[in-house]
């Protein structure tokens, strides 16, 4: 989210320290004419203080803007690259006590850690006009390949291939109803997440016999509309609605334990009202009342079996909000106070 300097800079920092802790970073940023770039490049080497932690991240991100009147628009490109991340895990008061840089047997004995690689593309484009209003649109995809090895034997080691992209938009409008001004919004999103999911036997950080092999799909399609009405100089309110659909599809390709394939789909609408009443320049008082929703991620919709497939008991998590608060500010000073 860094803008470009107006004028070019270029910075560079480099920092070393005790347990093999070597960082160092690289930018650019400057803006000429309607374009601006900028560019991050780090790279760090630890050893790490305990036994079993050392960890490499190497980071490059690329952000390009151009602004030209009503209308602007930015590419944004990072990619992550850490060849490993060894995890320590935990040890007890007593071992702590004894050997502080000690790391947990097991996790010393399987090798436990993990190693990434992602690279994500994202764009938006915006236009502004004094007639039709703001309107917004963006997409992204991104690219992740992670490997894991859990401190134990069944089922120990990860492998996962995932995509995932999207778009949406977003518009916003004043308009007046009546005598009243009201600002519209609404926004549209899609998005789909492919995993390629394996796990294997952990035989003491090798990699052992195939224990699941599946693809995992998710697509999420959401739309919302928010009006924001002002009734006079002290009273004003909101109201909005957002659906979503979430499907999960899971194809079980380890065919000797049987066809763990299936379907999870969750849908919710998802209201929010407000009011805010400014009984003087200096105190205002609001209150409101919202639902949310949230689906299981698919690492929460494992089977808990250790079969494959998802869980079919596990349900989406639906909230009820509700708030009261006042607001007094000076010039000095301000105090907020709320119950929720």
């Amino acid at each position: 989210t860094e803008r470009a300097a107006a004028a070019p800079e270029l910075r560079a920092r480099a920092a070393t320290g005790s347990d093999g802790y070597r960082q160092s970073q690289f930018g650019y940023s400057g803006q000429t004419g309607d374009v601006g770039v900028v560019v991050n490049l780090a790279d760090l080497n630890y050893a790490g203080y305990r036994q079993h932690s050392a960890a490499r991240n190497r980071q490059a991100n690329v952000r390009v803007s151009v602004e030209r009147g009503d209308s602007d628009w930015f590419v944004s490109i990072h990619h992550t690259d850490q060849p490993e991340a060894f995890d320590p895990g935990g040890i007890t008061r007593a071992q702590a006590d004894a050997d502080p840089r000690s790391a947990r047997a097991a996790n010393v004995q399987f090798n436990a850690g993990e190693a990434l690689q992602q690279t994500r593309l994202g764009l938006r484009y915006r236009w502004r006009s004094e007639r039709f209003g703001e309107l917004s649109v963006n997409g992204y995809t991104v690219r992740r390949d992670f490997a894991g090895r859990l401190p134990f034997a069944n089922a120990g080691q990860i492998d996962i291939d995932r995509r995932f992209s999207g778009a949406g938009f977003q518009w916003q409008r004043n308009v007046r109803v009546g005598e009243w001004p009201v600002r519209v919004q609404a926004a549209a999103d899609l998005g789909r997440q492919r995993d390629d999911r394996r796990r294997f036997d952990n035989l003491f950080g090798v990699r052992g016999d195939l224990t699941l092999d599946q693809r995992e799909r998710v697509d999420t399609r959401g739309a919302a509309l928010v009006a924001d009405v002002a009734f006079s100089d002290a009273w004003s309110a909101n109201v909005g609605v957002r659906h979503d659909t979430v499907s999960f599809d899971v194809v079980d390709l380890f065919a000797e334990d049987g066809d763990d394939s299936g379907r999870r789909t969750f849908r919710q609408w998802s209201p929010t009202a407000g009011v805010h009443w400014q009984v003087t320049p200096q105190w205002g008082a609001y209150a409101s009342l919202s639902r949310s929703f949230e689906t299981p991620t698919t690492t929460e919709l494992a089977n808990p079996s250790q079969a494959g497939g998802f869980n079919p008991a596990l349900a989406a998590a639906i909230s009820l909000h509700h708030e009261l608060g006042a607001r007094w500010r000076s010039e000095l000073h301000a105090v907020t106070a709320a119950i929720f």
